[in-house]
């Protein structure tokens, strides 16, 4: 059995940790988007789901614009959403990059 190179082993696992944490990185992104838009349209129980998963996405996660989900939820009054995200720990106070308020949308 060949030993690998001393010298080139450590930066192959440095390389191996990188890669596995670009992946994990991608992944969370992916789930912080399927909250976004399950908030956006209002599908509540998409929105649940992602919520009870192990590992769940960042419930103040936020688009391009810095709108969060429950900003998404609450423009669009998507009630039982905004609920849900509030009960999941979203915080009301979070401003987008137009300085805006989440619950300022709230009852449009």
């Amino acid at each position: 059995m060949l030993l690998p190179n001393i010298s080139t082993f450590p930066r192959q696992i440095c390389n191996s940790i990188s890669a596995c944490k670009t992946v994990e990185r991608t992944q969370q992104r992916k789930l912080e988007e399927e909250l976004l838009a399950a908030a956006r349209e209002g599908r509540t129980a998409e929105l649940i789901a992602l919520l009870n998963r192990p590992n769940p996405p960042d419930v103040n996660c936020s688009d391009q614009l810095g709108n969060t989900p429950l900003h998404c939820a609450a423009y669009r009054a998507h009630k039982q959403c905004a609920l849900k995200l509030l009960k999941s720990g979203a915080d009301p106070n979070l401003k987008n990059k137009n300085d805006q308020f989440s619950i300022i949308h709230a009852g449009r």
